[in-house]
């Protein structure tokens, strides 16, 4: 489905009140008028024009910056202690759960907020899109990316430290992700990020000025046990 097809069924879901379609207003009317289950303003729908609107919009962010990929799409399990609402550093070996617990982590608070607007890639397809457009100027898909990694209320960044440092490129990658995280953290948004690295590999990864923003805004949960994927 298309975003305007998602658009058009979420408007369907909520039961947008459209220009010229106004209920009566709780002076007009002597019923009981539910409340919205957001914001808990009088409505004649589940959600209030607000909400609605808030919500339509947070789908089309999610449709372009949060596509869960179908190996996740049911994903429902989060770990013992886990909780949405805070930032976390996944970290473990290959295959033990670390993904799948973020995107469990995702599910859920779009279920507790429609509204919020999210944002998940990966590190290796955000460097990807980046060097496309330092080759092609037109292509600012990279840029964007960068953008809803600083903004967006809760990100996941998956697989920090697939992308191999080298001399050539230490300085570049790590002022992107100093961009990002700094944001993040100066403005208290939620954080997920997953790593193959323990903390302190994932500090000689990344340089002290940012596992210093990682650490400080984030819980270090270390995932265990075999390969999952195998």
């Amino acid at each position: 489905m298309n975003i305007r097809g998602i658009l058009e069924q979420t408007e369907r879901e909520l039961g947008v009140i459209k220009p010229g379609q106004e209920q009566p207003t709780m002076e007009q009317s002597s019923e009981i008028v539910p409340r919205c289950s957001l914001c808990q303003e009088p409505t004649r729908s589940k959600y209030c024009g607000d909400c609605s609107t808030a919500i339509i919009a947070a789908t089309s962010y999610r449709a372009e910056n949060c596509v869960i990929p179908k190996r996740y799409a049911e994903a429902k399990h989060i770990p013992p202690h886990i909780d949405t609402g805070k930032s976390y550093l996944f970290h473990g070996d290959a295959g033990t759960g670390k993904t799948y617990a973020s995107y469990s982590l995702i599910r859920q608070m779009i279920h507790n907020d429609p509204r919020k607007l999210i944002a998940a890639y990966s590190w290796t397809t955000v460097l990807m899109q980046l060097r496309r457009g330092y080759s092609d100027r037109d292509d600012q898909s990279g840029n964007l990316m960068i953008d809803a990694l600083r903004k967006a209320d809760m990100v996941l960044l998956d697989d920090l430290g697939a992308e191999k440092i080298t001399d050539g490129n230490s300085g570049w990658l790590r002022e992107i992700l100093f961009v990002i995280l700094n944001d993040r953290w100066a403005e208290m948004r939620d954080t997920i990020i997953t790593s193959n690295l323990g903390p302190g590999a994932l500090a000689s990864y990344v340089g002290e000025r940012i596992i210093s923003r990682i650490i400080g805004m984030c819980e270090a949960v270390e995932f265990t046990g075999g390969d999952r994927r195998v």
